[in-house]
Protein backbone atom coordinates (compact mmCIF):
# COMPACT_ATOMS: atom_id res chain seq x y z
CA UNK A 1 0.00 0.00 0.00
CA UNK A 2 1.74 3.29 -0.85
CA UNK A 3 0.39 6.19 0.99
CA UNK A 4 0.73 10.38 0.49
CA UNK A 5 0.77 11.74 3.65
CA UNK A 6 1.00 15.62 4.46
CA UNK A 7 2.58 15.25 8.13
CA UNK A 8 4.69 12.67 9.91
CA UNK A 9 1.85 10.91 12.37
CA UNK A 10 2.12 7.19 14.57
CA UNK A 11 -0.88 4.41 13.64
CA UNK A 12 -1.61 1.35 14.62
CA UNK A 13 -1.59 -1.31 11.93
CA UNK A 14 -3.57 -4.41 11.19
CA UNK A 15 -1.98 -7.77 12.92
CA UNK A 16 -1.24 -5.15 16.47
CA UNK A 17 1.53 -3.33 15.06
CA UNK A 18 2.62 -0.23 15.31
CA UNK A 19 4.07 2.08 12.32
CA UNK A 20 5.11 6.22 11.83
CA UNK A 21 3.99 7.27 8.70
CA UNK A 22 6.28 10.29 7.24
CA UNK A 23 5.83 13.54 5.21
CA UNK A 24 5.73 12.43 1.92
CA UNK A 25 5.13 9.19 -0.16
CA UNK A 26 5.29 5.98 2.44
CA UNK A 27 5.46 2.10 1.42
CA UNK A 28 3.43 -0.38 3.74
CA UNK A 29 3.63 -4.13 2.54
CA UNK A 30 0.69 -5.98 3.84
CA UNK A 31 -0.18 -9.87 2.76
CA UNK A 32 -4.09 -9.23 2.40
CA UNK A 33 -6.04 -6.97 -0.13
CA UNK A 34 -8.53 -6.76 2.70
CA UNK A 35 -5.76 -4.74 5.14
CA UNK A 36 -5.12 -2.89 2.88
CA UNK A 37 -8.39 -1.59 2.22
CA UNK A 38 -9.33 -1.93 5.71
CA UNK A 39 -6.21 0.44 6.86
CA UNK A 40 -6.49 2.62 3.79
CA UNK A 41 -10.29 3.41 4.66
CA UNK A 42 -9.74 4.35 8.38
CA UNK A 43 -6.22 6.60 7.35
CA UNK A 44 -8.62 8.26 4.27
CA UNK A 45 -11.33 9.19 6.70
CA UNK A 46 -9.11 10.14 10.00
CA UNK A 47 -6.74 12.13 8.38
CA UNK A 48 -7.70 12.72 4.33
CA UNK A 49 -4.67 10.76 2.65
CA UNK A 50 -4.54 9.57 -0.90
CA UNK A 51 -3.55 5.95 -0.93
CA UNK A 52 -3.53 3.15 -3.28
CA UNK A 53 -2.92 -0.71 -3.51
CA UNK A 54 -1.08 -2.48 -5.86
CA UNK A 55 0.10 -6.18 -6.31
CA UNK A 56 3.73 -6.40 -7.85
CA UNK A 57 4.44 -10.29 -9.84
CA UNK A 58 7.87 -11.95 -9.99
CA UNK A 59 8.61 -10.41 -13.25
CA UNK A 60 7.75 -6.80 -12.11
CA UNK A 61 4.65 -6.25 -13.45
CA UNK A 62 2.75 -4.40 -11.94
CA UNK A 63 -1.66 -4.37 -10.85
CA UNK A 64 -3.36 -1.65 -9.48
CA UNK A 65 -5.99 -3.19 -7.10
CA UNK A 66 -7.24 0.22 -5.45
CA UNK A 67 -8.32 2.61 -6.48
CA UNK A 68 -8.39 0.79 -10.66
CA UNK A 69 -8.72 3.43 -12.72
CA UNK A 70 -7.38 6.39 -10.54
CA UNK A 71 -10.72 7.46 -8.93
CA UNK A 72 -12.36 6.19 -5.50
CA UNK A 73 -15.94 4.60 -5.61
CA UNK A 74 -17.25 7.04 -4.34
CA UNK A 75 -16.97 9.60 -6.61
CA UNK A 76 -18.22 9.44 -10.09
CA UNK A 77 -16.02 9.11 -13.00
CA UNK A 78 -17.50 10.14 -16.08
CA UNK A 79 -16.62 6.63 -17.97
CA UNK A 80 -17.18 4.42 -15.22
CA UNK A 81 -19.82 1.92 -15.94
CA UNK A 82 -22.15 0.37 -12.98
CA UNK A 83 -21.61 -3.42 -12.16
CA UNK A 84 -24.55 -5.34 -10.70
CA UNK A 85 -26.80 -2.28 -10.96
CA UNK A 86 -30.60 -2.62 -10.94
CA UNK A 87 -32.79 0.32 -11.71
CA UNK A 88 -35.83 -0.31 -9.77
CA UNK A 89 -36.57 1.01 -6.20
CA UNK A 90 -36.40 -2.02 -3.32
CA UNK A 91 -40.50 -2.41 -3.53
CA UNK A 92 -39.79 -3.81 -7.27
CA UNK A 93 -37.83 -6.71 -6.28
CA UNK A 94 -39.16 -9.73 -7.60
CA UNK A 95 -40.17 -12.63 -4.80
CA UNK A 96 -37.55 -15.42 -4.82
CA UNK A 97 -40.60 -18.27 -4.45
CA UNK A 98 -41.44 -16.75 -7.97
CA UNK A 99 -38.09 -17.29 -9.73
CA UNK A 100 -37.09 -20.70 -7.91
CA UNK A 101 -36.48 -23.33 -10.43
CA UNK A 102 -37.16 -21.16 -13.43
CA UNK A 103 -33.46 -20.46 -13.66
CA UNK A 104 -33.50 -16.89 -13.07
CA UNK A 105 -31.45 -15.33 -10.43
CA UNK A 106 -33.20 -12.93 -7.75
CA UNK A 107 -31.26 -10.24 -9.83
CA UNK A 108 -31.99 -10.64 -13.39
Amino acid sequence: MATQASAATRHLVAAAASAIMREGPNLLKLARKEQCLALGTRLRSKYKITYQFYRVFPNGEVQYLHPKDGVYPEKVNPGREGVGQNFRSIGKNVNPIDVKFTGKSTFD
